[in-house]
């Protein structure tokens, strides 16, 4: 995806509308292309995230009912792709951790539940073709969408107009994270990582107003954010294999993955948790008054 580039014209509008119809955009020649299915997978669902960011960033600015007629649209557009997108990634993390204990499972073994888990895989994707309509539902949709944008993006040219999704997203991000840390729960560590990855979308909208410093934070974000799709995605495989994956393979073998799944599983969490502090160090009003404080020195967003 090309990278937003600021220049003199100082409409915010402009800006923003030109990254919403840019990932659209993005998507729509992937699909054209025909990438790798798996690929164009991660890729969109990863640009309607990126999207509902933007989306809720200037939520107060465009009105509910537009925010969340969009929002709904680009939501069910990802999630119709998560069936298939967990099954792959289910496959790809199993195999990494035969890769870190090749004694541990026998190779009958390994092949019994990949082969268990690509069936699943080619089930969910047969799904979201016949049933959900395919790629050429999303596209579709995201050719609607993108004659929506200049309709219900109307923006004022000031920090207002994104200032109080931003703060709000960074605000759920904290709150969330106060509550993990105090008593675990995958539900509520979820939303912290979904929020944080919205916080992340925003940063990068941001970082042209101080590009030095908002640039490494974003870093710092994406690398914490990964941490806990890894997390989560080990969850997910420990989930399938204690409840799903039946007589595929041995009880025994099964019990030595689930307790290796759970001792890498924490220690990913604790180093996640130890770094948190450092995206969320300050309080949601402090943050927001030191990205006011870099739009009034840069003047604001340009396109």
């Amino acid at each position: 995806m090309k990278e937003n580039r600021i220049d003199t014209d100082p409409a915010l509008e402009a800006y923003v509308r030109d990254i919403i119809l840019g990932r659209i955009y993005h998507v729509r020649e992937l699909i054209g292309n025909q990438e790798d299915v798996h690929t164009l997978i991660h890729e969109t669902r990863k640009t309607m995230k990126g999207i509902r960011a933007v989306l809720k960033m200037i939520r107060d600015e465009i009105g509910y009912s537009s925010y969340f007629r969009e929002n709904r649209i680009y939501r069910d557009l990802g999630k119709s792709l998560s069936g298939a997108r967990d099954s792959y990634v289910l496959g790809q993390v199993f195999a990494s951790l035969c890769d870190r204990y090749p004694a541990m499972i026998h190779q009958t073994d390994q092949e019994t539940v990949m082969k268990c888990l690509t069936g699943r895989m080619d089930r969910e994707l047969a799904r979201f073709t016949n049933e959900k309509g395919g790629f050429d539902h999303i596209r579709k949709e995201l050719d609607r969408g993108s004659g929506r944008v200049p309709q219900y993006c109307r923006l004022r040219n000031g920090f207002e107009s994104v200032s109080r999704g931003i703060r709000r997203i960074y605000g759920r991000g904290r709150r969330y994270l106060s509550k993990v840390s105090r008593d675990f729960h995958m539900a509520e560590f979820h939303e912290y990582r979904k929020n944080t990855k919205y916080l992340l979308h925003q940063v990068e909208i941001l970082q042209p107003l101080y590009p030095r410093v908002l640039k490494s934070y974003a870093k710092s974000i994406e690398k914490h954010a990964e941490r806990m799709g890894i997390t989560r995605d080990y969850h997910r495989l420990e989930v399938y294999l204690a409840d799903e994956a039946g007589d595929s393979i041995g009880d025994g073998v099964k019990l030595l993955l689930l307790e290796k799944i759970r001792a890498h599983r924490e220690n990913m969490l604790e180093k996640i948790l130890s770094n948190a502090s450092l995206i969320y160090a300050e309080s949601p009003d402090a943050f927001i008054k030191r990205m006011g404080i870099y739009w009034d020195a840069g003047d604001g967003l340009h396109v």
